[in-house]
């Protein structure tokens, strides 16, 4: 396994996962509680490089939209580029694109 995708899903490891990134991941729960946005730690197994991925679902003529909001590494920093590329395209073969290439899919995996 080269990438390890953990999906957040309680308060308790959003507060960890906030203060271990040191960022302001934990003021997105009300966000994930309503279905809007789900949070990912993400990391590479082979350089230790972690991220914090936010996932948004954008309903839009009855359809849900999901699409890459942010993905930062600890204190907001920029993810490295081979990183970034690499889970994008992960993501891509999921149907979840970056924000500024959207895809339509009727299966939301929140």
């Amino acid at each position: 396994v080269l990438y390890i995708f953990e999906k957040i899903v309680d308060r308790k490891r959003l507060i960890q996962e906030s203060v271990m990134m040191n960022h302001c991941v934990m003021s997105y729960y009300s966000q994930i509680n309503k279905g809007d946005s789900c949070i990912y730690h993400v990391k590479d197994t082979i350089s230790g490089e972690i991220g914090t991925l936010e996932v948004i679902n954008i309903k839009k003529d009855d359809k849900n939209i999901l699409s890459v909001n942010q993905f930062n590494g600890v204190w907001n920093t920029k993810i490295s580029e081979p990183f970034y590329n690499n889970i994008m395209t992960i993501l891509n073969h999921q149907n979840i694109q970056s924000s500024k290439k959207i895809f339509v899919n009727d299966d939301v995996p929140f």
